[in-house]
């Protein structure tokens, strides 16, 4: 009687160690993939953000333009490898800008992985201004002055 009675605490112990072990991996493993770090931010009437960094397997940059109205733009860290258009159409393509026009609003989805702070290709216009306006306009001032 005693044999069967720690035999079965036994397996129950073995059980409970084995759940939480489970348990353990599920919630730490998400985090321990974290490939990239990435800024979390939302802005209305913006075509880019800066904001709180964040870790994840993937940064993710979204982009809301109604053809009559204001944008919005979205960063965040991701888990997975797509963006949904809101027709259902997943993107599915990392590293790269994907653009499209539904029911009159432009979107704009990147989802990287290629380094931290990866998800720039769909703003690289804005970018690319905002780094010759800090790279040329003191150059401008001070030879015209």
């Amino acid at each position: 009687r005693f044999t069967s009675h720690l035999i079965h605490s036994l397996s129950l112990s073995k059980f409970f160690s084995m759940l939480a072990a489970t348990i353990l991996l599920a919630v730490i493993l998400p985090f321990a993939e974290s490939a990239v770090t990435c800024t979390s931010c939302e802005l209305k009437n913006a075509t880019d953000c800066t904001g709180t960094p964040c870790d994840g397997n993937y940064c993710k940059y979204e982009r809301t333009k109604p053809l009559d109205g204001m944008p919005f733009v979205r960063r965040s860290c991701a888990y997975y490898n797509y963006a949904e258009f809101p027709d259902g159409t997943k993107t599915e393509i990392t590293n790269q800008c994907d653009k499209a026009t539904i029911d009159g609003v432009e979107y704009a989805f990147e989802v990287c992985n290629c380094g931290d702070l990866c998800d720039t290709h769909c703003n690289s216009g804005t970018r690319l201004f905002s780094i010759f306006s800090i790279v040329l306009l003191p150059v401008i001032y001070v030879t015209k002055y």
